[in-house]
């Protein structure tokens, strides 16, 4: 999703555990994960450098700022909560991506419900995001509403140039978002895990 200086997203949470369709998780998804077919590295979560651009162009300098990830006990029976904490320095504008490690789907779309289908039990994933730019930081909270059991919440952040911002638009959130269909918005991106694995 595109951020911009004046943005600011604000969702609630939605649980619906029978939203379809499913994305299903094959043996094979598993053992092989969408972050290591791509060689995508996880970062740990703390002070970080992340590399961004001021004005849309390819000139990517290097911005200074802090993540952390903690998963919490939810209100609903059978639920948690993931949330990502993000504050970053001398900030105009990323772009920040939230997907399932082992598909690569994307929690942006079917309407920021998700449901993914491991070894035939089913796992509700929902995203919220709450985020703008004060004084030229900016400081977001992402929460990720799913089932107890699940894992694979990635926070991605990287440069919102002209040409990920085209891409980034170019999307259809009512339906499924597979990352894996656009690999420009993975490069360059700083990736994260409330494990750091």
């Amino acid at each position: 999703p595109t951020v911009k200086p004046t943005a600011e997203v604000t969702a609630e949470p939605t649980v619906e555990p029978t939203a379809e369709p499913t994305v299903e998780l094959t043996p094979e998804l598993v053992k092989e994960d969408f972050l290591s077919k791509h060689g995508l590295k996880i970062t740990p979560q703390g002070d970080v450098e992340i590399m961004l651009s001021d004005d849309g162009s390819d000139n990517l300098e290097a911005k200074q700022g802090n993540v952390k990830i903690e998963t919490k006990d939810s209100n609903e029976e059978g639920y948690v909560d993931t949330v990502a904490t993000i504050h970053i320095n001398n900030a105009h504008r990323l772009l920040y991506e939230v997907f399932d490690r082992y598909t690569g789907t994307s929690f942006e779309g079917n309407n920021q419900t998700n449901t993914l289908e491991l070894d035939g039990a089913k796992y509700s994933c929902s995203l919220s995001v709450q985020g703008k730019f004060v004084n030229g930081e900016y400081n977001a909270v992402m929460t990720i509403h799913h089932t107890k059991g699940y894992d694979g919440c990635v926070f991605a952040f990287g440069p919102l140039t002209s040409s990920r911002k085209s891409i980034d638009n170019s999307w259809d959130r009512t339906k499924i978002i597979m990352l894996g269909d656009y690999p420009d918005l993975l490069t360059g991106d700083c990736f994260f895990t409330a494990t750091d694995k």
